[in-house]
């Protein structure tokens, strides 16, 4: 019975030794500023497309927060649709645009959504394209 107590004791004594190390050799995060984004538009109408060849269009936006905007991650509800965006912080009062690229492979109309995740109050925002692709 005493050396079950005593393996207790020593397995608890190792745990919270190391739960000390641990949160003394990995600093915590740093508190993240949320700041705004106002978007040109939301909405991206990229017209009647060719078949088969891709289409750029372009979402225009300020950081019209206090504190850099960055935008962490962006995402898009098709495989169809390619991103590019700024991967370094946008300044206060600085713009940038996300450039997206839609494969026309397919005819028909088409309506894909853009996620854009960043440090605002909503997490992310969503954008929208449409259009229609021919034959």
């Amino acid at each position: 019975m005493r050396i079950k107590i005593a393996i207790v004791i020593v397995v608890s004594c190792v745990i919270s030794l190391g739960w000390v190390v641990y949160s003394n050799v990995y600093p915590t995060v740093p508190e993240i500023k949320l700041t705004k984004v106002e978007f040109q538009f939301l909405e991206l109408d990229l017209g009647v497309l060719e078949q088969g060849v891709p289409k750029v269009g372009s979402f225009f936006f300020k950081n019209s927060g206090n504190y850099p905007l960055v935008i962490y991650d962006v995402q898009t509800s098709c495989g169809c649709v390619s991103v590019e965006w700024p991967k370094l912080p946008i300044k206060s009062d600085d713009s940038g645009k996300i450039k997206v690229i839609f494969d026309a492979k397919y005819s028909g109309r088409f309506s894909k959504s853009v996620m854009v995740f960043c440090n605002i109050e909503k997490v992310f925002k969503e954008l929208h394209i449409r259009g229609e692709v021919g034959k």
